[in-house]
């Protein structure tokens, strides 16, 4: 197994637990960054971190 292609895997199952997070955050569930922001400001925090995992994902896996 190359390096490329672990790093392009851990980075699409960041981005697959992130969205986890994103959908039980939209549910209602309570989180600690909702001490900080609000419920749609950490929505969209943790969907730019999985964009963010998914292009390195892409980026690793088709390089």
């Amino acid at each position: 197994m190359s390096g490329r292609l672990v790093f392009g895997l851990v980075f699409l199952l960041g981005a697959l637990l992130q969205s986890l997070t994103i959908f039980f955050l939209a549910r209602g569930n309570d989180h600690y960054i909702l001490r900080l922001v609000k419920r749609p400001v950490a929505i969209a925090i943790y969907g730019l971190f999985v964009l963010a995992m998914l292009y390195l994902s892409i980026h690793f896996l088709a390089g």
